[in-house]
C-alpha cells in the first residue's frame, strides 16, 4: 500500500530505527562484557594450571636431585606443556640466593626471563614487549622458587574468534525478533494509523465518502468507526452545504437579464465565469424612459456567498434609483447611500453603469473605482477612463461622468477585474491582452467576442480561477453573426 513508501522521519521508520539500535546496543554491550567475562575464566583457568604444574616441579626436583638431569626434565616438561596446553610455556627454577638452577623458554626470549624476574606476587598477568602472560610464582621448603608463565596470545585468539561468532549469531537472531516484532507492530498499529492518515488527508480534501478500514487492535477500531462517523456526518452537511450553493447559483443566476436583441438598437453579448458556486461580479441591462438603455457591470470586494449575497442588494439599489432618477451621478450618490447604510467596514463595490441614448448615439457612464471600459472602433482599441471614486466607503461624494459618441458598429466592452487579472501561461492576461484579443476578435458578433476573450483565459471547464471574471460587449446596428471567433 501508499503507507510502505513512508519518509524517513515517519513513525515506521523511527520504530524501526529504534529498534535495530537498541537491539545491536545491546547486543554489542552483552558481547564485550561476554567476551571479558570468558577472558577472566580462561585467564583464572590458565593460573590454576600453572599453579598445578608448579606443584608437580616441586615433586620432580625432590625426585630428581640431579641438577642436569633435572634441568634435562625441566626443558622437556615444558615441550610437552607446549604441545599439550598451548604454545608459548616458560620456566625458571631459582635457588634460595635467586640464582637460576633450570629454566626453559622455547618460546620466549631474555626479555621475557627478566620481566619474570622482576614480576612481583605469587600470581598476576603481565605484558611484555606487546604479549600477555599469565604466571605463578611458589617456593618450596627449601627455599627454591618456581616461576612458570604462559603466553595468552593463543587463548586470546580463540576467545576472540568465538566472540565475533557468538556476536554474529546474537546479531542474527535479535534482528530476526525485530522483524517478526516491527512487522507485527506495523501490521496491528502502523498500518492502521496510516489509513487513518490517508482518510484524514481526503476529509481535508472534503471528500468525506471515505471511510477507514477497521483493523488492528479493537482499540484503533473504536478509534476507526468514530472516525467513520464522524465523516459520515460531515457528509450529510457537505451535501447539504451543496445543495445550498446549488441553489443560491441558481437565484444569482436568476438575477443577470436575459439579452435580448434590439433593445434601443444595440446587439449585446455577455459572459460570466464564477469563481466558486456563486460570485461578486454582476452585470446588469435594463431600459429606462425615452428608449434608453442601462449596461452595469459591478464587481462586489470579494466573492463567494458574502458577496452574492450583496450583489443582489447593489443591482436593486441601482436599478430602483437609475429609473427613478434622471441624473445619473445622483443616482449613482444614491446608490452608495444604500451600501454604505448596509454594510460593514472593509466592504465595497466598483461598478461601471452607463446609459446608452440612441436619440443621442452616445454613450454616458459612471465608472466609480471600476474601469470605463474598451472601445472598439474600426477594429482599434481605446481605453475608457475611470471616473469616480467606489461605492461604499464614503458616505458623501460626487460621482462624474464621461460621455462617448458611439458610431455604428462601434464596440463598448465592460468588464471585471477578474479578466485583465487572470494567469494565462504563468502571466497575467492584463489590459494589452485583453485589447489584443478585443482586436483580433472584432469581426464575430458580441456574444461570440465575450465567449472567445474568456477562452483566452481559460476554457470554461478549466479550474477554477482566483477571482470572478465578467465580461459584457455591446455593438449599436450590429449585423454581424454569433459566428465563433478564430484565433491566430
Amino acid at each position: 500500500m501508499w503507507y510502505w513508501r513512508a519518509k524517513p522521519s515517519s513513525l515506521r521508520w523511527r520504530l524501526l530505527a529504534a529498534m535495530v539500535s537498541s537491539v545491536v546496543a545491546i547486543s554489542s554491550v552483552a558481547a564485550v562484557l561476554d567476551y571479558h567475562r570468558e577472558r577472566k575464566h580462561g585467564v583464572d583457568g590458565i593460573l590454576l594450571s600453572l599453579e598445578e604444574q608448579a606443584g608437580a616441579l616441586e615433586a620432580a626436583r625432590i625426585l630428581i636431585p640431579e641438577p642436569h638431569a633435572f634441568g634435562a626434565y625441566v626443558e622437556q616438561y615444558c615441550a610437552t606443556m607446549d604441545e599439550r596446553i598451548s604454545p608459548g610455556h616458560h620456566i625458571l627454577i631459582l635457588d634460595p640466593n635467586g640464582f637460576v638452577l633450570a629454566g626453559s623458554r622455547h618460546h620466549g626470549g631474555p626479555q621475557i626471563e627478566q620481566a619474570l624476574l622482576g614480576a612481583t606476587g605469587s600470581h598476576a598477568v603481565i605484558e611484555v614487549d606487546g604479549h600477555r602472560l599469565a604466571y605463578v610464582r611458589s617456593s618450596d621448603t627449601k627455599g627454591r622458587t618456581f616461576v612458570l608463565a604462559q603466553y595468552l596470545d593463543h587463548v586470546e585468539a580463540t576467545l576472540h574468534d568465538q566472540l565475533l561468532r557468538r556476536a554474529f549469531l546474537i546479531v542474527v537472531t535479535a534482528l530476526t525478533i525485530v522483524l517478526f516484532i516491527y512487522l507485527a507492530v506495523t501490521s496491528w498499529v502502523i498500518g492502521p494509523l496510516e489509513e487513518l492518515i490517508w482518510a484524514a488527508k481526503r476529509w481535508g480534501g472534503r471528500d468525506f465518502s471515505t471511510r477507514v478500514p477497521l483493523c488492528g487492535p479493537s482499540d484503533l477500531q473504536v478509534v476507526a468507526h468514530e472516525f467513520n462517523s464522524m465523516a459520515g456526518q460531515l457528509e450529510v452537511h457537505e451535501q447539504r452545504r451543496l445543495d445550498e450553493l446549488d441553489e443560491a447559483r441558481q437565484i444569482q443566476a436568476n438575477l443577470l437579464p436575459k439579452l435580448s436583441t434590439g433593445i434601443g438598437g444595440l446587439t449585446l453579448g455577455a459572459e460570466y465565469r464564477p469563481a466558486a458556486y456563486v460570485a461578486g461580479d454582476l452585470y446588469d441591462v435594463f431600459g429606462v424612459p425615452e428608449g434608453r438603455v442601462v449596461v452595469a457591470v459591478l464587481d462586489v470586494c470579494g466573492h463567494g456567498i458574502s458577496a452574492a449575497l450583496f450583489t443582489g442588494v447593489v443591482k436593486m439599489a441601482l436599478r430602483h434609483h437609475v429609473a427613478a432618477c434622471a441624473d445619473l451621478s445622483e443616482a449613482i450618490r444614491r446608490v452608495n447611500s444604500d451600501i454604505v447604510a448596509c454594510t460593514s467596514d472593509g466592504h465595497f463595490v466598483t461598478a461601471c453603469v452607463g446609459i446608452w441614448s440612441p436619440k443621442e448615439r452616445s454613450w454616458t457612464y459612471c465608472a466609480a473605482g471600476h474601469p470605463g471600459g474598451i472601445l472598439v472602433h474600426e477594429g482599434q482599441t481605446t481605453e475608457l477612463p475611470s471616473t469616480a471614486p467606489l461605492l461604499g466607503v464614503l458616505p458623501d461624494g460626487f460621482w462624474s461622468l464621461e460621455s462617448v459618441r458611439i458610431s455604428p458598429q462601434d464596440r463598448i466592452i465592460l468588464y471585471t477585474d477578474g479578466v485583465i487579472e487572470a494567469q494565462v501561461n504563468g502571466k497575467p492576461f492584463g489590459i494589452e491582452g485583453l485589447r489584443t484579443a478585443l482586436e483580433q476578435t472584432c469581426n464575430v458578433s458580441p456574444s461570440a467576442q465575450a465567449r472567445a476573450v474568456l477562452q483566452r483565459i481559460g476554457p470554461p471547464d478549466a479550474p477554477p480561477t482566483a477571482d470572478d471574471a465578467t465580461i459584457v460587449v455591446f455593438q449599436f446596428q450590429s449585423v454581424l453573426s454569433d459566428a465563433a471567433a478564430a484565433f491566430p
